[in-house]
């Protein structure tokens, strides 16, 4: 390759470099998304059909349901949720199965690095059937 080539292409290659950084102090940053939510795991023996509704200040703020057909497995996120005070319902076979308060920490998550957006709220707990 001759000389004018590779100068062409360090250049090329320095000018995509600090283009990418997003003055970010010479970090480069992905593009992976987030939301704010909630991550309920499951423990103990999980019905195979059952509803599980977020619920504060006495109002259901999400829910979802879960059997064979849309089976949703042992960890069950929530998204747009950041109630620090919540009530787990858990619902099986029309009756309520059982239910818990939390109290939830919400951590940052930073996908794209420590200093790169965006930056999202995520809280995880655990709830026993």
């Amino acid at each position: 390759m001759n000389k004018k080539i590779k100068k062409v292409l360090g250049i090329f290659s320095l000018i995509l470099i600090n283009s990418c950084s997003s003055g970010n102090q010479g970090q480069i940053c992905t593009l992976i998304g987030c939301s704010n939510g909630l991550t309920v795991n499951l423990k103990g023996t999980i019905p195979a059909s059952y509803k599980l509704a977020v619920k504060s200040n006495g109002q259901e703020v999400a829910s979802k349901e879960c059997n064979e057909t849309t089976q949703c497995g042992t960890s069950i996120s929530f998204d747009n949720i950041e109630n620090t005070a919540i009530i787990l319902e858990l619902t099986a076979n029309g009756a309520a199965a059982k239910s818990q308060d939390f109290t939830v920490e919400y951590k940052d998550l930073k996908p794209n690095g420590e200093s790169c957006p965006p930056v999202c709220k995520r809280g995880t707990v655990e709830f026993t059937i």
